[in-house]
């Protein structure tokens, strides 16, 4: 699905250098499900919703009536149905936008596809399900927009939300942790390559956030929401407000020099996980006690 937006810009209290013209209205182009946290959060919860327009890339348009009352503050608003994972079916979406609504000021690659499943039981579709969707939807939206702007002689900033585990690596989810790798690669390399004619690419990497499309597919038992608590510091899941507030910031004229990054989102969850000796949390002042007698009795090496 493809959402774009118009909206008033706020700005920094110091002006930024900006290599894009300066506008009082941006064209935001999102990518997304019908039902995600990019959707339903990012204009509501930053304080971007003055808007006066705003446009919806999508495959169906069963939830776009349901989606503008709950989100939006427009007065007008149009539908363009567009599969990201058929270049054509983008070029087509780009094109239209661009003739209606003027080149983007702002990307946020949001769209995705996940499910659980042992790698041994994926099937080539499975696999094609997934990566159709998160990298090559991404490099498709991400390849046109992008050289459109470069004829308009013109930057924006792009956005893409991937996973902490794009990073790591994780097993039961490997046709996303490999797409989203591959997302994140492409977002470093058009943040060296592209620079140069004003663009911006940066990522954010959320932690488990717990909205109804993803833990149907990645929790559907809610067996494992629990463990996921636990082993985050903060001690609690993140929400989707959160993410919405510093994919607004992103996308701002306050992070205009801000290019090639990738933060982490997680409560702490990647590096409690990283850490050799982090379950020593676990250990009791007795315990403690003990272990350090232990450790003074120790002699030499």
């Amino acid at each position: 699905l493809f959402w774009v937006f118009y909206l008033s810009v706020f700005q920094p209290w110091a002006k930024c250098a900006t290599s894009r013209q300066q506008c009082t209205t941006s064209c935001i182009l999102l990518t997304s499900s019908k039902s995600d946290v990019a959707t339903k959060y990012l204009p509501r919860e930053s304080g971007l919703y003055n808007w006066w327009r705003y446009w919806a890339w999508q495959r169906d348009d069963n939830s776009f009536v349901q989606f503008r009352c709950q989100v939006c503050y427009s007065k007008q608003v149009h539908a363009v149905q567009c599969d990201v994972r058929d270049p054509a079916s983008v070029k087509n979406a780009v094109a239209e936008t661009i003739q209606v609504a003027g080149h983007p000021d702002v990307v946020i690659n949001n769209a995705a596809g996940n499910f659980i499943s042992p790698s041994e039981r994926l099937s080539a579709n499975a696999w094609k399900t997934i990566t159709d969707i998160v990298l090559n939807g991404t490099a498709f939206v991400t390849l046109e927009v992008g050289k459109e702007l470069i004829k308009a002689q013109k930057g924006a900033a792009f956005l893409a939300i991937t996973t902490i585990y794009a990073e790591s690596g994780s097993g039961f989810v490997l046709p996303s942790a490999s797409a989203k790798a591959g997302v994140e690669a492409m977002s470093k390399s058009l943040a060296a390559e592209w620079g140069r004619y004003g663009m911006r690419f940066n990522v954010i990497q959320p932690g488990p956030i717990k909205t109804k499309g993803a833990f149907s597919r990645l929790d559907p038992t809610g067996t494992f929401e629990k463990k996921m608590i636990e082993r985050i510091p903060c001690g609690r899941l993140g929400t989707v407000e959160e993410i919405a507030n510093l994919a607004a910031y992103f996308c701002s004229d306050y992070a205009s020099w801000v290019n090639g990054a990738v933060i982490r989102m997680d409560g702490g969850e990647y590096v409690s996980m990283a850490g050799e000796f982090n379950d020593l949390k676990r250990v009791t002042k007795e315990q403690w006690d003990m272990m350090e007698a232990m450790i003074r009795k120790t002699k030499g090496s």
